[in-house]
């Protein structure tokens, strides 16, 4: 009966200590890595709290300080009115829209989709100049805008300018260009065929040659 009992069991495994070993061995290496793991998850989101709260308190001072320049800045270039950027209310901080709320002289408080372009125009390039870039490149910014508003346009970068900002307009109109620049760099079939200040390049007979007619009117005339 003892013998039935045994050979009931089967076959007898010969490397089963060894393949024990083995497995034994590599549970315990797997289970290292898995809390070296588990340590490293830790560390980093106590890191990734860390920054996202450093983060959040840069990006509050550092937006007030825009928005209180970006609204003096605003009055200063228009002459009055109010300004302000607007955090989405309700929203994650490093998140959230930010909405321009704007009321030029004279007109009701709204948000920049219902500006006039001419506005618009101007109060994109107020908010470039927030950012304090070494120069404002502007291709044909009066493009479809009004004389009024294309005069209001080339004031603001006139401030600009004064301002310390360096700022490069490309213009079409003569006049407009000799108005309001200090420089000015005539282009012609692809090469700059003269590059002086404003003054001294409108009196110059290159203009007649380029364009065909004088700025200036003719003594006497």
């Amino acid at each position: 009966e003892l013998k039935q009992s045994i050979k009931s069991l089967g076959n007898v495994n010969v490397s089963a200590i060894e393949e024990y070993k083995e497995v034994s061995e590599r549970y315990e290496f797997m289970s290292v890595q898995l809390a070296d793991i588990e340590k490293s998850k830790k560390e980093i989101e106590s890191l990734i709290t860390t920054l996202t709260k450093q983060m959040k308190e840069v990006f509050v001072e550092s937006f007030e300080c825009i928005n209180r320049n970006f609204t003096e800045t605003f009055k200063e270039l228009f002459g009055g009115g109010t300004a302000s950027l607007v955090l989405e209310e309700g929203a994650d901080l490093l998140s959230a829209g930010i909405e321009i709320k704007v009321q030029p002289p004279g007109k009701a408080l709204s948000n920049i989709g219902l500006l006039s372009g001419g506005q618009r125009q101007a109060l994109t390039l107020l908010m470039a100049s927030l950012v304090k870039p070494k120069l404002l490149l502007l291709d044909e910014p009066t493009t479809f805008l009004d004389l009024q508003h294309q005069l209001e346009l080339l004031e603001l970068c006139r401030t600009l300018a004064r301002q310390g900002k360096t700022v490069i307009l490309v213009l079409h109109d003569l006049l407009q260009a000799f108005t309001y620049a200090d420089t000015v760099c005539v282009i012609e079939n692809g090469r700059c065929a003269a590059c002086a200040p404003a003054k001294e390049l409108l009196g110059s007979p290159l203009l007649r040659e380029i364009f065909g007619y004088d700025l200036l009117p003719d003594e006497g005339g």
